[in-house]
Order: structure tokens, then sequence, then C-alpha cells
């Protein structure tokens, strides 16, 4: 599933599913390098920025 990091919020950031608009939150502990605008990629119970 991909992602786009739409705003940061403290030490969440919050995820727009490109396949359905839902929104979600995401630990910034699990991707520290993602910013704003950046793509995510959700596979095998992990994310990567692509």
């Amino acid at each position: 599933m991909i992602y786009t990091v739409i705003r940061v919020e403290g030490d969440y950031l919050v995820l727009r599913s490109d396949a359905d608009g839902s929104e979600s939150l995401l630990a910034r502990a699990l991707l520290p390098e993602a910013d704003e605008g950046d793509r995510v990629k959700y596979e095998n119970f992990s994310y990567e920025v692509i």
C-alpha cells in the first residue's frame, strides 16, 4: 500500500492512502527520515520511503 505524508504532528506522521484517501497516524520513530510530501510504501509489516 502506498501513502503520502501530508503533515507532521509532533511524534507522528499523518499519512494519506493513495488507494482510498483515508488518513492514518504513524509513529515517527518507525520512519524518522520521512518528511511532508514523501511517499511511503507499507509492505510485509514495514514502512519504506520511496
